[in-house]
Order: C-alpha cells, then structure tokens, then sequence
C-alpha cells in the first residue's frame, strides 16, 4: 500500500515509463523574397545528413513544414572535404517542389544560384 501512495519501494514493479524526448530541433532558415516580402525558399541544414539515406530521413522529418509552405526547399548538408570558406564543397538537394538528386556545390555557387533563383520569385530581373 505505501508503495501505492508513493512511500515506499513496490519490488518487482516495471519502472514508470520516462516522459517522451523533447522534439528534434532541425534548423532551417526561411528566405523571403525582397520584392513582395513571401518566402521563397526555404534552407534546411543537416548536418548529419552525410548519405542519400540521411538526406531522405531529414526530408521525412521536414516534410509537413516545406509542403504546407509550399515554396521549394534545399537540405544542406555537412561541408565535404577540407574546409576551405565558402569554396568548400557541401551536399545539397533540392527537395521541393520535384525532389532532385544530391548535388555537390561550394557555398558561392549555392549562393548564387538561390540569389538568382530568388529574384525570379516575383518575375524580378
């Protein structure tokens, strides 16, 4: 009985069950379009996504945040190689709104090609 109540030790008994983990926290970072002000991209950073099997699990976890967004998404993952500044190569994919395979690009190349694609958000040149 005081076991029960919470006064004693009940032997034998199965532990209480621990509370639920609190949720993974992914970083992301939503880029607006200068123009109207809307989202235009979003960028997902997966820094354990060193495969195409950790690309898809973060796309999976990520999924219901870029699909009711609506506006297509890059995962990026860690840097490949040795670290070189933004010359350092890092695995990306494209993952929405047509998921595209992984594609290996130095941050300026990125760069570029999300600024370019950004200023297309609005029909902007």
């Amino acid at each position: 009985m005081e076991a029960t109540l919470g006064k004693g030790v009940l032997e034998g008994a199965i532990p209480p069950i621990s509370p639920k983990s609190p949720q993974e926290v992914v970083e992301s970072k939503l880029i607006p379009c200068e123009k109207c002000g809307e989202t235009a991209a979003i960028l997902i950073f997966a820094d354990d996504a060193i495969d195409l099997g950790g690309f898809e699990d973060c796309a999976r976890k990520m999924y219901h945040q870029y699909s009711d967004l609506n506006v297509s998404t890059w995962i990026i993952g860690p840097p490949v190689g040795d670290l070189n500044g933004a010359q350092t190569p890092t695995n990306t994919m494209k993952v929405w709104p047509q998921r595209e395979p992984i594609k290996t690009i130095t941050a300026d190349e990125f760069n570029a090609d999300l600024d370019a694609f950004v200023d297309m958000h609005c029909g902007q040149v």
